[in-house]
């Protein structure tokens, strides 16, 4: 996003509002993305494992790929792999 501003900035150099814009609206647009953006415990709990965590087959929580039990349940989850 950063570097979209210096772009939009060199192109509009006797343009201050539009650089003000700019300026404004990018890091805006980062930010936003940012927010709306899952965790990788929120993509487990939907795809079912994602990264270091899985999602739990007892209550669909998403815990660590390593743990031996579900720190939500407190199911045993070392039989499963």
């Amino acid at each position: 996003m950063i570097l979209v501003s210096f772009g939009l900035g060199d192109s509009m150099e006797k343009k201050p509002f539009a650089m003000w814009l700019a300026a404004f609206i990018c890091p805006a647009a980062g930010f936003i993305i940012a927010l709306m953006s899952d965790t990788a415990q929120q993509v487990a709990v939907e795809k079912g494992e994602f990264g270091d965590y899985r999602k739990c087959p007892f209550c669909a929580e998403s815990v660590r790929r390593e743990a031996l039990k579900c720190k939500h349940c407190h199911s045993e989850l070392s039989q499963l792999t």
